[in-house]
């Protein structure tokens, strides 16, 4: 007789997937509240502008727990410009395939202005149950910005993530 094999515990990422928001097409979706995030500082607001710095590692990810049908560009619209220390070192990939990121303006219904996204194409996915997601891998972080905290380590100062057609 074979004993029944233990399940063992979910990892944090898989609980992160599980927890993850759906994404939605041509809507933003805010990384301050919620799950979804794994390498991420908790929630900063300014003003009424809520956002996530990746770090202290140089690595994070976004889940997301559907892939937005007919996506076929994804953007990473930025609560803070891209620190000059890190202008071209930026690598993104969405389920492990390399996306080419270029910055520019953030232009959409719903986003304040001003506001700079890294964008680029992605090649839709098939639907499938362990939804998407988003790698962001920097050559270093470094200190806050301006920060009281300079010991806290970060990269990206993301606000929201948004797929279009």
């Amino acid at each position: 007789m074979t004993k029944p094999q233990e399940k063992s515990a979910p990892s944090r990422a898989e609980e992160a997937m599980a927890a993850a928001p759906a994404a939605h097409l041509d809507r933003p979706l805010v990384l301050g509240i919620g799950a979804g995030t794994l390498g991420f500082h908790p929630p900063d607001v300014d003003g009424r502008l809520v956002y996530r710095w990746s770090g202290p590692e140089p690595s994070s990810a976004i889940l997301y727990g559907a892939v937005p049908e007919g996506a076929r560009r994804i953007s990473l619209v930025l609560a803070r410009p891209v620190p000059a220390a890190l202008a071209g070192r930026v690598r993104v990939s969405v389920d492990g395939q390399p996306v080419p990121v270029e910055a520019g303006p953030a232009d959409a219904p719903g986003l304040p202005e001003g506001l700079t996204a890294l964008s680029g194409p992605i090649t839709p996915a098939p639907a499938d149950t362990r939804g998407l997601r988003i790698d962001i891998r920097l050559d270093h972080t470094m200190p806050e910005p301006g920060a009281e905290r300079p010991e806290r380590l970060v990269g990206l100062a993301v606000h929201a993530v948004l797929f279009t057609r």
